[in-house]
């Protein structure tokens, strides 16, 4: 487990107090090795600027965001498996049901995506930032999963595999809070710009562009489970 600000000397506000925010390494997204879902497969809350973070924040001046009471982040341990699964499987079914097909999205569950999650959190390459969201009962309703680009191609060197965040969540500050949380966590490995890709038609798309993200083109999905014989799309957002 590595301090987030460790490299900065920085430390968050939550709500009027400094608190010391960790990281540690951990898996995936839809994790390397998993099924291939994309970054923006989740609903965050689920980014231009001249560098990197969010919207008229600067890297050199940047106003810590404030987590909303009650609500706490810090990193995803092996045992959380299960409990991120469910979020997963919530916010694919909350985000996607008029886009991908029903059968596909009720084919997904906790039990069946536990294991990916168990794999991908035990491991621990130095390069992956893995956090989690939890509400006032200490139950995780969202998580952040990055680390170094999968596809070079793009030109960054950091990727955000994954973001969800519950509906009920939404709307509080929390993601805000989350993504920040995630993009200091890739500047203390040393990775100072990223991207995420965002499936077409996702709602959370305007909070990826509220963060500041440049969209800067669109590919095909190797995402199954499309409705209607619509093709997917995803959105390639960059933060730099």
């Amino acid at each position: 487990m590595y301090n987030l600000w460790a490299k900065t000397g920085r430390s968050i506000q939550k709500k009027g107090r400094p608190v010391e925010i960790q990281a540690g390494p951990g898996g995936a997204k839809d994790p390397p090795g998993g099924d291939g879902h994309r970054a923006g497969d989740r609903p965050a809350g689920e980014t231009g600027g001249p560098r990197r973070g969010v919207s008229c924040w600067t890297r050199q001046k940047r106003q810590v965001p404030l987590i909303p009471r009650g609500f706490s982040i810090r990193p995803a341990r092996l045992l959380d498996a299960e409990a991120i699964a469910r979020v997963h499987v919530i916010s694919w079914r909350e985000t996607y049901g008029g886009i991908m097909a029903q059968t596909y999205l009720h084919g997904r569950t906790a039990e069946n995506r536990t294991e990916m999650w168990q794999s991908a959190l035990a491991r621990s390459p130095p390069d992956r930032v893995f956090l989690v969201v939890e509400d006032e009962a200490r139950e995780i309703v969202g998580f952040a999963y990055g680390g170094a680009a999968r596809e070079a191609a793009h030109g960054c060197r950091g990727e955000l595999y994954a973001m969800y965040l519950l509906k009920r969540c939404q709307g509080r500050g929390v993601g805000r809070a989350l993504f920040e949380a995630f993009s200091d966590g890739l500047e203390a490995v040393w990775i100072d710009d990223f991207y995420a890709m965002v499936l077409h038609g996702n709602p959370s798309r305007a909070f990826f562009v509220k963060m500041g993200g440049r969209s800067r083109g669109f590919g095909d999905t190797p995402l199954p489970g499309r409705r209607g014989g619509r093709r997917l799309v995803d959105e390639r957002f960059e933060w730099r």
